[in-house]
């Protein structure tokens, strides 16, 4: 069971996606220990976030247009 709107990966169906060799890569890539995040625990872009609460976040680096937060 999943908490309604938790994610937007879940909310918008990629959660649901079939997983292709890229996303088979970075699992392998995860498993040998990249961890591209740093070890963030959120990611969002800013662009387009819909939360408040996810702007109070303070970033500690970019990646392409998402920023990386804890």
């Amino acid at each position: 069971m999943h908490q309604r709107n938790a994610f937007t990966a879940v909310h918008d169906g990629q959660y649901a996606l079939t997983p292709d060799s890229t996303s088979y890569q970075a699992v392998r890539d995860a498993y040998q220990g990249w961890d591209p995040s740093k070890g963030a625990t959120y990611y969002y872009n800013p662009a387009i976030a819909t939360s408040e609460w996810i702007l109070t976040r303070t970033p500690s680096h970019t990646i392409g247009k998402h920023l990386f937060a804890n």
